[in-house]
């Protein structure tokens, strides 16, 4: 999604949330209206409708037809769509876990361990890293809602978590014989610098 379709996105949710459930052509013209030229965007009156369209194919919006003409939307509400956020929560953990995979499969061998490829083993775990910490911070705050908190998917979603982390944490320290400098690194890494002079050496970045 660029750059306009996130600028549209924001004037339908704050649009619906003052004005709660709306037909399409009166959202559509408040969102056009009000919206273009936020920015210096220059959406047109199409982009708008195909934002709507997407929102809907992903679940934030709700599209109700009434009578022949009448279609309306408002915002879905989280609480009612459990289901489908937790299998995409599935989905997400299935693309790290291959990600992981495939990290494992070139560099669990010493022979594939090289000073070279140094950083990028580190990069790439930290990358993955993160990317699990965003799934998880989306979780910690959803557990707030007792209809997510008491589904009966709830457990093995936390469990695949746990072995996810535990996946991250096996491939860093078989990263250099066994022991935990690289898992130091990955976790410096995770907080944003590195103290090890052999990545500050070759990564200006660390600097």
């Amino acid at each position: 999604m660029g750059t306009d379709d996130n600028y549209i996105w924001k004037f339908i949710r704050e649009t619906l949330e003052k004005e709660g459930r709306m037909r399409g052509t009166a959202l559509h013209r408040e969102v056009f209206s009000n919206g273009r030229g936020y920015k210096n965007t220059k959406f047109g009156e199409q982009a708008v409708w195909n934002v709507m369209t997407s929102r809907v194919e992903q679940g934030a919006l709700i599209k109700e037809s009434e009578g022949k003409q009448a279609v309306f939307y408002s915002l879905t509400d989280i609480t009612n769509n459990i289901s489908k956020i937790l299998d995409g929560l599935f989905k997400d953990f299935e693309v790290i876990l291959e990600r992981l995979e495939i990290f494992h499969e070139h560099y669990a061998k010493p022979k594939s361990q090289t000073e070279s490829n140094y950083l990028i083993r580190l990069m790439e775990l930290t990358k993955i890293s993160r990317e699990l910490m965003k799934k998880q911070s989306y979780l910690s705050l959803v557990i707030g809602f007792k209809n997510f908190s008491q589904h009966k998917s709830w457990k093995r979603l936390n469990k695949t978590v746990d072995e996810l982390w535990t996946s991250i944490r096996w491939n860093a320290v078989h990263q250099l014989g066994n022991n935990d400098k690289f898992l130091q690194e990955l976790i410096w890494s995770l907080q944003g610098y590195a103290r090890d002079e052999h990545s500050k050496k070759l990564y200006s970045g660390f600097m």
